[in-house]
């Protein structure tokens, strides 16, 4: 990454731009949209963390508390931004199933307190495992047990979705599996 990374400048204002459209247009309430603001505004955060991560790395002697804390954030993001987005497969691949119908506040319940112990136990653990900061050449990144754990929880989850979009694939609709195959594929 170098200073002034375009790739994330860029982002920034695009998740500003969704961020905007999103909450000034008029809308259904739905599971969908209420994921979909919270996949947003968490974007829009880990942009921010970005930034924040990049400079705190790049100046780790001056703050390093503050570097602490933007990696640490930054693993995070990764993490809540791979929980609502399963949370999304999930939701769009067995909407339409019977037993869902049936239960659905049931099952919502308990898909909420399932992730969220994930999340917080995942998220525990990728606080205190050791991670190594790298800066040098112009080259700053972050490795490490803690930087691999969130890698692995991430493609784990990825797994999950190809399963989950393949065995389902006849019942979703193809404009809204789009985004989850481009994601993947990138």
């Amino acid at each position: 990454m170098t200073v002034g990374n375009p790739f994330t400048i860029t982002s920034f204002f695009y998740i500003v731009l969704l961020v905007v459209v999103y909450f000034c247009k008029p809308r259904i309430r739905s599971d969908e949209t209420r994921l979909y603001r919270n996949i947003t505004i968490t974007c829009l955060i880990g942009v921010c963390l970005s930034f924040g991560t990049f400079y705190f790395m790049a100046n780790m002697d001056k703050y390093p508390f503050l570097n602490f804390a933007f990696a640490r954030g930054y693993l995070l993001f990764i993490l809540c931004f791979t929980f609502f987005m399963t949370q999304y497969v999930f939701l769009l691949a067995f909407n339409g199933v019977k037993y869902v119908k049936k239960h659905y506040k049931s099952v919502r319940y308990l898909a909420f307190w399932i992730s969220t112990f994930l999340f917080l136990a995942f998220g525990v653990v990728s606080i205190f495992l050791p991670i190594e900061y790298h800066n040098a050449n112009n080259l700053i990144y972050s490795s490490g047990p803690a930087v691999e754990f969130i890698y692995f929880i991430t493609r784990s989850m990825l797994m999950i979705w190809i399963v989950v979009l393949s065995i389902r694939f006849k019942k979703i609709q193809f404009k809204k599996c789009l985004p989850m195959i481009a994601y993947v594929v990138l």
